[in-house]
């Protein structure tokens, strides 16, 4: 939260410093390129070093870009706090949620029956699902 905090400040005048050289955003003129994408979309900078491949404008373009059109927005620093902190409690909160679940059906699982395979088997399927929805 606080890179793309830094970001917004930076980008709104709230710290003086001139971004122009680290990052770029697209241009109407690179309407090609704009499938799924709006004016606060951050091109990403070619990286020949690992120095700049890691440092913090090229890391940043993706945890910028993943944020809604609203969020890019927003007219105040408070408010983007507010929206991108919503954001994260909401991912948070449905992952935590499918693990809980998850925990709940093991639960049943292992203490209501007797058969090994089964618990294995149910396992399984839980931890397949897990993966698939994970990624």
């Amino acid at each position: 939260m606080f890179d793309v905090l830094f970001l917004c400040k930076a980008l709104n005048g709230y710290i003086d410093m001139d971004l122009s050289n680290y990052v770029q955003f697209f241009k109407e003129s690179d309407h090609y390129m704009l499938w799924r994408k709006d004016d606060c979309t951050l091109k990403k900078n070619y990286a020949r070093t690992n120095i700049f491949r890691y440092s913090y404008f090229n890391r940043i373009v993706d945890r910028w870009n993943s944020l809604p059109h609203s969020v890019h927005q927003a007219h105040s620093v408070e408010i983007f706090k507010k929206s991108v902190r919503d954001i994260l409690i909401r991912s948070l909160w449905s992952s935590l949620s499918f693990y809980f679940i998850v925990l709940i059906i093991l639960f049943i699982i292992v203490f209501h029956s007797n058969n090994l395979k089964f618990i294995l088997d149910w396992c399984y399927i839980l931890l397949y699902c897990s993966v698939i929805i994970i990624h």
